[in-house]
Protein backbone atom coordinates (compact mmCIF):
# COMPACT_ATOMS: atom_id res chain seq x y z
CA UNK A 1 0.00 0.00 0.00
CA UNK A 2 1.50 3.33 -1.18
CA UNK A 3 0.48 5.63 1.65
CA UNK A 4 0.39 9.67 0.25
CA UNK A 5 -0.35 11.24 3.33
CA UNK A 6 0.31 11.20 6.92
CA UNK A 7 -1.81 12.02 9.42
CA UNK A 8 -0.30 13.18 12.45
CA UNK A 9 -2.51 13.66 15.62
CA UNK A 10 0.40 14.75 18.05
CA UNK A 11 1.17 18.50 18.68
CA UNK A 12 4.94 17.53 19.67
CA UNK A 13 5.54 15.27 16.76
CA UNK A 14 4.11 18.38 14.11
CA UNK A 15 6.12 20.72 15.87
CA UNK A 16 8.90 18.78 15.32
CA UNK A 17 8.47 18.17 11.72
CA UNK A 18 7.87 21.67 11.22
CA UNK A 19 11.11 22.29 12.92
CA UNK A 20 12.73 20.37 10.24
CA UNK A 21 11.24 22.68 7.78
CA UNK A 22 8.34 19.87 6.74
CA UNK A 23 5.83 21.61 5.70
CA UNK A 24 2.57 20.85 6.26
CA UNK A 25 -0.62 21.03 4.22
CA UNK A 26 -3.38 21.64 6.26
CA UNK A 27 -4.63 21.78 9.54
CA UNK A 28 -8.13 20.19 10.68
CA UNK A 29 -10.43 18.70 13.11
CA UNK A 30 -11.45 15.49 12.61
CA UNK A 31 -15.33 15.67 13.32
CA UNK A 32 -16.29 12.56 15.17
CA UNK A 33 -13.47 12.85 17.94
CA UNK A 34 -12.86 16.34 17.61
CA UNK A 35 -9.33 15.94 17.70
CA UNK A 36 -7.22 18.06 15.52
CA UNK A 37 -4.46 16.63 12.83
CA UNK A 38 -1.63 18.03 10.78
CA UNK A 39 -1.44 16.52 7.33
CA UNK A 40 1.75 16.07 5.79
CA UNK A 41 2.51 14.85 1.79
CA UNK A 42 4.44 11.78 2.82
CA UNK A 43 8.34 12.10 1.56
CA UNK A 44 11.60 10.53 1.99
CA UNK A 45 12.34 13.29 4.14
CA UNK A 46 9.21 13.38 6.55
CA UNK A 47 10.03 9.56 6.81
CA UNK A 48 13.57 10.33 7.55
CA UNK A 49 12.45 12.71 10.15
CA UNK A 50 10.00 10.53 11.76
CA UNK A 51 12.99 7.83 12.35
CA UNK A 52 14.77 10.57 14.07
CA UNK A 53 11.47 11.55 16.40
CA UNK A 54 11.19 7.78 17.63
CA UNK A 55 13.86 8.08 20.58
CA UNK A 56 12.69 11.63 21.35
CA UNK A 57 9.07 10.12 22.16
CA UNK A 58 10.29 7.60 23.85
CA UNK A 59 12.54 9.92 25.98
CA UNK A 60 9.39 12.07 26.99
CA UNK A 61 7.04 9.53 27.72
CA UNK A 62 9.91 8.27 29.99
CA UNK A 63 9.98 11.31 31.79
CA UNK A 64 6.20 11.72 31.77
CA UNK A 65 5.93 7.93 33.59
CA UNK A 66 9.03 8.88 35.92
CA UNK A 67 7.34 12.11 37.41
Amino acid sequence: MNKEFYFCYSGHLSKFLQSKGIRYITKAITPNTNQMFTLFKVTDELSQALIEYKPIKEARIAAEIAQ
